[in-house]
């Protein structure tokens, strides 16, 4: 595969930041890439991420209100397109997490939330990927989570190139071989352009 400089392309890609041309580079010969994705991702649609440009939380972390908790609903909260909620000065002790009905455990979607372990045969299959990728691409994630930054670990263990697009630091700033410092859409959209049709 090889890439495609067309000028129009070209001057597109120019004025994206440092480590870009590599990026590409790694992009173009890699045959099994597995990209490991943050809540930088979203940031373009309007979906704030959680961390700032040294790593470190914007806000508190996040709360969700139930139905089951009338008495809540005075509170007022800054809802953020995600769903959090900031609650300041709450006290959560009598807050009540429904039940489900056929086996008593916790009612919630099938998402793993934060502070939450990642089910194992997710971990497993996402290891499979990486230990079967020849590259890693990090987006939008300052890997400050182990449920993220030990997939970093594993590519580097194995030797498989590390890259990554984000603002901010990242945990494995160390770790990785190639970084762009940009917003990942509008690298992520340079590297679909700059790729052969």
């Amino acid at each position: 595969m090889r890439l495609d400089r067309s000028a129009s392309r070209v001057a597109r890609i120019d004025r994206v930041h440092d480590g870009l041309d590599e990026l590409l580079e790694l992009v173009n010969r890699s045959r099994r890439l597995v990209v490991l994705s943050g809540a930088g991702c979203s940031t373009g649609s309007g979906i704030p991420d959680y961390r700032d440009r040294d790593g470190e939380w914007k806000r508190k972390p996040p709360v969700r209100l139930s139905a089951m908790n009338p008495t809540w609903q005075h509170h007022h909260a800054s809802y953020a397109p995600d769903g959090d909620a900031d609650l300041d000065g709450v006290r959560f002790e009598a807050f009540q997490v429904p039940e489900c009905a056929r086996c008593s455990g916790t009612l919630k979607p099938d998402v793993v939330f934060f502070g939450e372990s990642v089910p194992q045969t997710r971990v497993d299959e996402a290891m499979a990927n990486v230990d079967a990728s020849d590259l890693l691409l990090v987006v939008g994630s300052s890997l400050r989570v182990w449920s993220g930054y030990r997939f970093v670990k594993r590519a580097r263990d194995a030797g498989i190139p590390i890259a990554a697009v984000n603002l901010g630091k990242t945990r494995a700033d160390a770790e990785i071989g190639v970084k762009v410092r940009a917003d990942c859409g509008e690298v992520l959209q340079a590297v679909v352009r700059a790729l052969p049709a």
